[in-house]
């Protein structure tokens, strides 16, 4: 039986108590820390295989920067336990929120928010960069448009490694 305080709505006390159980859920265990790091790790060395594309390393930061939202957007739906979709409506929420403020710094407002030229521009960086690139005169500039595309890889490896790697049983799975 639990004991209410007088004073507090019974309504406020239960919310209270879910809220700082969430909270206090949100912080990851020693295994999603190790699960997390090894996939950090892997999808950096993944995105080294752009080093002669990109003329500055600024692509390997930014890379960091998606692998490490799209990990967090994984724990958070997995500590929720959301749908495993809800995974990836994040990682392309990440990739059109802040994708503009590291990629296609021009048509943000005020440094940040995408603009509707900013969100066009990373669509069609999605759809036809990739030829672009790849039909490139490689080296590219490190800080030009086309960092977007190891931005985009890296929030999706992110989102979908560590989203698969939490929920499965079976270890050859996350493999």
């Amino acid at each position: 039986m639990r004991i209410l305080d007088p004073a507090a709505p019974a309504a406020t006390v239960g919310r209270t108590r879910t809220l700082t159980a969430r909270l206090v859920a949100l912080r990851p265990s020693v295994s999603d820390l190790i699960d997390g790091g090894f996939l950090i790790a892997l999808v950096l060395v993944a995105l080294l295989g752009f080093a002669s594309t990109y003329d500055s390393p600024r692509y390997l930061l930014i890379g960091l920067v998606g692998v490490l939202l799209g990990v967090m957007a994984a724990h958070l739906a997995n500590v929720l336990r959301w749908h495993w979709l809800v995974v990836i409506v994040l990682a392309v929420v990440t990739y059109f929120l802040l994708g503009g403020a590291l990629a296609l710094r021009d048509d943000v407002i005020a440094g940040v928010i995408p603009s509707l030229a900013t969100l066009t521009g990373l669509s069609e960086l999605t759809v036809f960069g990739w030829k672009e690139l790849l039909t490139a005169l490689p080296p590219v500039a490190g800080d030009g448009p086309y960092v977007a595309l190891p931005y985009l890889l890296a929030v999706m490896a992110g989102a979908v490694g560590f989203a698969v790697a939490r929920r499965s049983r079976l270890v050859w799975t996350a493999l």
